[in-house]
């Protein structure tokens, strides 16, 4: 009973598909019937669409037809009798995809092997100018691309990036596979649009197997691209095996790169120090000097690398490479404060003198950065403590104007000059009450400093003041014998500053202490004059009720 029942309910299912059908059939276009029927894989209603009269190559809005998508959904036996009722086995869609390259792109094999069977383009290209070996070369479906390249497809189509499907192997690494397209003639020598070959992307991913592979099969094993030679790359990536291989097959040890570095100074500026003692050991040039001034014990020393560093001095690095002051070891030291390194090449002999006779610019940066290590060790080693930079600054004027104080001490102890010799120097005191450094000034003053001496770059110390509003270090210098009404080039006196900053108190004070009211500028300007400019009407009601004149 329970049979005869499921044979009654089968009976009914398939007269209802077939009334729907029937029904779909009586009230859709013969074209849509068609292409709806192709990629459902539906062959009966395939059939009735092409008996009513419908376009064996009709497409839709996207430019695909029943035979593409057939292609694309594995229905081998409807691309077959598309085939034979006459269908364009080339047309593309929108995008300029054929129903081959579809059935690549879905690794329908067997329908792929029929579409070429009634020849199909092989060598078909998309909007992109990509074939179908490209795209099976990069999914990795190898048998897929044996029977593209059995029945000629390209093996060295250039993509629009000037990539070959060789450089498409990389995306998923397969030994067999790139075998096979070297076996089929790819072209190893292609530079894509960044100057790489393929043997380059090879080492920059650590592919080892593939960089044998590439080299043994004829890879130019020293082409230089953007990025620099095969040997660069695996040093700048601190692959001592692959490293290893490029040299021992012929690799240039010396060969400059990006910027005119070399291989040795990839893997020192990038901490490889395996990889830097194999290139040593195996004759490379220590002391080559790159597009900015720099050989590898530059790039050590900028790394931070002090075991790389003595390694490079000990087998013989130029300790002295450098071609400008700016690009000085000791002073990029003092700056990063390794004070490890900074040692290591004073006593190792870093000839500096030849460099920076005097030791000026280290010690003046171990002063600006407050490297007091620094400081100190220089200090020791008989650093010109009177120098005068180009700046007109002596350490000492530096170091007030930088409030070292501790600094200032060390340098007044060893011998360092308080005041100025020369106009051609600045004034120490002057720069430190410039900056407002109370207690350098204080200290200066202890120990002699000229509070009315005023040579260049900076003002005298009471115009300073008054000009920066510090009224603390004006009274400090003001009882310490800083005169009052002096006056600078300009003619401008610190009554003046005052006057125009509105510092009503300091104006107070300065007139106390007996500062003219009366004197003028270059410009025939008094105190006065200046405040009613600047409109500080306290200050101009104050200085007329002392009597200063209109």
């Amino acid at each position: 009973m329970q049979k005869k029942n499921t044979s009654v309910l089968q009976f009914v299912l398939i007269l209802a598909f077939f009334l729907s059908s029937m029904t779909l059939f009586a009230e859709t276009h013969p074209d849509t019937l068609l292409i709806n029927s192709g990629r459902e894989g539906n062959l009966f209603m395939v059939k009735a669409a092409l008996e009513q009269g419908a376009n064996i190559n009709a497409e839709d809005i996207d430019g695909d037809n029943a035979l593409i998508y057939a292609s694309g959904k594995g229905h081998l036996d409807v691309v077959k009798f598309l085939i034979e009722k006459g269908a364009d086995v080339n047309h593309k869609d929108s995008q300029g995809f054929s129903a081959l390259w579809i059935a690549s792109q879905h690794n329908n094999i067997e329908i792929v092997r029929l579409l070429i069977k009634n020849k199909a383009d092989v060598n078909t290209v998309d909007k992109q100018n990509s074939p179908p070996l490209e795209f099976a070369v990069l999914k990795g479906y190898y048998d897929l691309v044996k029977l593209l390249l059995e029945n000629g497809a390209d093996v060295n189509h250039l993509s629009k990036h000037k990539t070959t499907p060789i450089f498409f192997s990389l995306m998923k690494p397969d030994l067999e596979m790139s075998k096979l397209l070297i076996d089929y003639g790819a072209n190893l020598e292609i530079v894509d649009e960044t100057g790489s070959t393929i043997l380059n992307y090879a080492i920059l991913i650590d592919l080892y197997d593939l960089a044998e592979l590439l080299i043994k099969s004829g890879a130019d094993i020293n082409h230089l691209s953007k990025l620099g030679t095969p040997l660069c790359e695996s040093a700048f990536k601190g692959n001592l095996k692959l490293t290893k291989l490029l040299f021992d097959n012929g690799a240039d040890i010396n060969k400059k790169c990006k910027s005119g570095s070399t291989p040795l100074m990839m893997a020192v500026a990038n901490n490889h120090f395996e990889v830097v003692k194999y290139l040593v050991e195996n004759g490379a040039d220590l002391n080559v000097i790159d597009d900015y001034g720099l050989s590898a014990l530059s790039d050590a020393i900028a790394s931070e690398n002090i075991e790389i560093v003595k390694y490079l001095i000990d087998k013989g690095a130029d300790k002295l490479h450098y071609h400008s002051s700016d690009l000085d070891p000791l002073v990029g030291l003092i700056r990063v404060k390794n004070f490890s390194i900074f040692k290591l090449l004073i006593d190792e002999g870093i000839d500096y003198k030849s460099l920076d006779p005097k030791m000026l610019a280290p010690f003046i940066t171990s002063i600006i950065e407050d490297g007091l290590q620094f400081f100190d060790y220089l200090l020791e080693k008989g650093v010109e403590i009177n120098t005068v930079d180009e700046a007109a600054f002596t350490p000492l004027a530096y170091a007030a104007g930088w409030g070292r104080l501790e600094m200032l001490r060390k340098l007044i102890e060893k011998g360092a000059k308080i005041n100025p010799t020369t106009e051609k120097e600045v004034s120490p005191v002057g720069n430190a009450v410039h900056w407002g450094h109370y207690e350098v000034v204080e200290y200066l003053i202890k120990h002699g400093a000229d509070l009315n001496c005023n040579y260049v770059n900076i003002d005298y110390p009471m115009l300073s003041a008054t000009k920066n509003s510090n009224f603390e270090i004006l009274k400090l210098i003001v009882e310490n014998g800083a005169k009052i009404n002096i006056q600078n080039a300009q003619g401008t006196t610190a009554l003046m500053n005052a006057s125009k900053n509105g510092d009503l108190e300091i104006v107070k004070y300065l007139i106390e202490k007996g500062a003219d009211m009366n004197l003028k500028n270059r410009e025939g300007k008094t105190a006065l004059n200046i405040a009613v400019e600047n409109e500080n009407t306290e200050i101009v009601d104050f200085l007329k009720s002392q009597g200063a004149k209109e």
